[in-house]
């Protein structure tokens, strides 16, 4: 997914579109995988929370600036 897609994608997530947030999390599960390894062992327990806190706190997200190579910002 490019930026311009991710930044409209999390928009509709942090509007309420659980379909945009399971884009959301589609798109950054690798990474809560990764983040989910204690002393070396998936910790499905670890995953879900990182889950659970994603979805709870989108919503409150404010945003950032991206700034695209076409010199185009979207906030």
């Amino acid at each position: 997914m490019n930026n311009e897609n991710f930044a409209a994608q999390l928009a509709r997530a942090v509007a309420g579109d659980s379909f945009a947030m399971q884009a959301v999390l589609r798109e950054y599960d690798p990474l809560f995988r990764n983040r989910s390894v204690i002393k070396g062992a998936f910790d499905e327990d670890c995953y879900q929370y990182i889950l659970l806190r994603v979805i709870q706190e989108t919503p409150k997200f404010k945003g950032i600036k991206i700034l695209f190579p076409k010199g185009e910002e979207i906030e």
